[in-house]
């Protein structure tokens, strides 16, 4: 996988923390954009104050990773984190993991940096902090590690949901459209001076740095960006098809919905074969969260934000100009009456 694709992969994770959509646990949920603003920020505040909202209950009893999603982000993966919470599991994604989980960010930045921690480490971590499905990055880029360690999970690989011939430029212009707008935004005010943000923006880069030496050459430096990442998606998943055994990978599109999933994964546990039979026999709807539109909403609020910073020293100046005014005003009229 190249450096390109991981980066676009990396800093997705981003959305997850500011998506309207995932601020609702289940499908038929619905928040507003003012909720998950105001939750980002206490979610800041928290996470300064080392507070963060995902602490885990004292106790957690160890988990064993029971399911493998080593699907690329923009196919559907914050809708299968929605879809194993309904099924009894807690899945590690980049927002519930790295960026809510007291530590994590830290952890994973040592380890793309090679600073005495080992992968075997992180995911004791992981485990003790209750975990026990995965999705997104930084986890499926080592899928493979993760299959080592648990040999019995069955794997998943998200896809996205239009045909072969197109998926590959649907999520590049996916990426494009939401994920690649992030960076631009965290990098310019208020978000820049959030501790939390700057945390993970040495995520990233420790990330990159890390991949930079694994550049994969079947993806031309000739071509263009756009080319590029649309390659990097069939790159990654014909990396996945090569190295997971037929026998226990699913390839998945979120608009298979509950049964082939289920039939693949209902024998982790008894948990999550009651939830599988209650979810189809019930005909409920597969999640869907996480879409371009909302992701696009809240980068306009977020884009909002901004300029309203950028306009807040002219906002106070005439503030104190016109409170100024008026108590001189008031002070001459005294004085007139």
């Amino acid at each position: 996988m190249n450096k390109l694709h991981f980066s676009k992969l990396a800093i997705s994770g981003i959305i997850l923390g500011f998506s309207p959509a995932m601020a609702a646990r289940d499908q038929g949920a619905a928040s507003t954009t003012s909720s998950a603003m105001i939750r980002f920020w206490s979610l800041q505040l928290r996470s300064a104050l080392r507070l963060t909202s995902s602490t885990m209950e004292q106790g957690t009893e160890r988990q064993p990773m029971l399911v493998i999603n080593a699907g690329n982000g923009r196919t559907g993966t914050s809708s299968f984190v929605v879809a194993m919470n309904r099924l009894g599991l807690k899945c590690y994604h980049m927002k519930e993991g790295v960026i809510e989980s007291p530590g994590h960010t830290e952890m994973w930045t040592k380890l793309m940096a090679d600073e005495s921690i080992t992968f075997d480490q992180v995911m004791d971590k992981i485990a003790n902090d209750g975990f026990n499905a995965t999705a997104d990055v930084p986890m499926n880029l080592f899928y493979k590690e993760l299959m080592a360690r648990y040999p019995d999970a069955p794997v998943i690989l998200s896809i996205r949901p239009e045909d072969e011939e197109h998926a590959g430029s649907a999520f590049q212009r996916s990426m494009q459209d939401t994920v690649l707008q992030f960076p631009m935004i965290m990098a310019d005010i208020p978000f820049r001076w959030v501790p939390s943000i700057k945390h993970l923006m040495s995520f990233f880069r420790a990330m990159d740095q890390k991949m930079a030496s694994l550049t994969d050459q079947n993806v031309s430096t000739k071509l263009s960006e756009s080319d590029r990442l649309a390659r990097s998606y069939y790159e990654f998943n014909n990396d996945v098809l090569q190295h997971v055994p037929m026998e226990k990978l699913l390839i998945h599109k979120a608009t298979d919905g509950w049964k082939p999933l289920c039939d693949h994964i209902s024998h982790v546990s008894p948990i999550v074969a009651a939830n599988c039979q209650e979810v189809v026999a019930i005909g409920e709807p597969f999640p869907h969260v996480n879409d371009r539109q909302s992701v696009q909403r809240t980068q306009f609020y977020l884009r909002c934000i901004t300029k309203l910073t950028y306009m807040l020293p002219a906002l106070l100046f005439f503030a104190v100009v016109v409170g100024y005014r008026t108590r001189k005003w008031r002070i001459v009229k005294r004085k007139l009456d």
